[in-house]
């Protein structure tokens, strides 16, 4: 059953009384194909390019990397890095960068050893409430550092944001 009016267009209401927002902000991008030599060498990513979308409700995600949040609401903020080729030198610093009225980072480090297997792979799944304005942008920063430029970001790297209110 679909209701139309002036009010609640974008509404679907099922049979068993389930309401889907239609047009609720949510993305889910990947990198696509697999990003070599990227980083190690202390090249900054900014922003992770995550160009290809699996699903991008509203139009809000740029296929570049950068999302604009539509409303102000509350997101949920998820990344699946998968990097290749790290050494055991090397050292990672990442963060979800917000960009509006307040510019603030949600920022996690780490050392090599800590994460990665021995065949130089490490693959970790941060995920965040973060506050949007409307017209707001959000985006992927990583700096891997302390050795070579051998970094790659693998097929599995992945950025999502669902709006929740």
């Amino acid at each position: 059953m679909v209701t139309q009016n002036a009010i609640n267009s974008f509404y679907t209401v099922g049979s068993n009384q389930e309401l889907t927002k239609t047009l609720q902000p949510a993305f889910l991008a990947q990198v696509i194909p697999a990003e070599l030599n990227a980083t190690g060498d202390s090249t900054v990513v900014e922003p992770v390019v995550v160009d290809s979308e699996r699903y991008d409700q509203n139009a809000d995600y740029d296929g570049a990397g950068t999302y604009t949040a539509p409303v102000g609401s509350k997101a949920l903020v998820t990344v699946n890095f998968n990097i290749e080729g790290l050494a055991a030198a090397h050292d990672i610093l990442c963060s979800i960068k917000n960009v509006g009225i307040k510019e603030y980072y949600v920022m996690w480090g780490t050392q090599i050893g800590d994460v990665a297997d021995n065949g130089g792979h490490a693959a970790f799944s941060p995920t965040y409430v973060l506050a949007f304005d409307a017209a707001d942008t959000s985006d992927m920063y990583i700096n891997v550092r302390g050795g070579a430029k051998s970094v790659d970001f693998s097929v599995d790297f992945s950025f999502a944001i669902t709006q929740m209110q």
